[in-house]
């Protein structure tokens, strides 16, 4: 109860003062401040270029074998027999999953350059 009243009393005399004619202006310059710190990538840009050009090689060579090699010659170690029909899904599958996985990379890249989300 007494702290109510103490409460009140500061409320009363401290609550109708008004922030000082510089306070705006230092919330921003502290909050532009923290929004133009620049960030260091995880990979360098020669390591991330290098890995773009392994992942197209690869998926290259992997589209050059579904083409070019019977389904019949492929021998899979696994002790059930899957059929075309099971490989043509999962061709499509992973064909399916990377053009929306990029299509979404290059969304999220226009959206942050415009800087909707701020």
């Amino acid at each position: 109860m007494q702290d109510d009243e103490r409460i009140k009393m500061l409320l009363h005399e401290y609550g109708v003062e008004e922030t000082s004619s510089t306070f705006n202006n230092n919330v921003m310059q502290r909050i532009n401040i923290a929004f133009t710190k620049q960030t260091k990538p995880l990979l360098n840009a020669f390591i991330l270029k290098l890995l773009k050009i392994v992942f197209s090689i690869v998926l290259i060579a992997i589209i050059i074998c579904f083409v070019f090699i019977p389904i019949n010659n492929f021998h899979t170690p696994l002790s059930i027999n899957l059929s075309g029909e099971v490989y043509r899904q999962m061709f499509t599958f992973i064909i399916v999953f990377w053009v929306v996985m990029l299509m979404n990379m290059w969304l999220n890249k226009r959206w942050i350059s415009k800087n909707v989300f701020v």
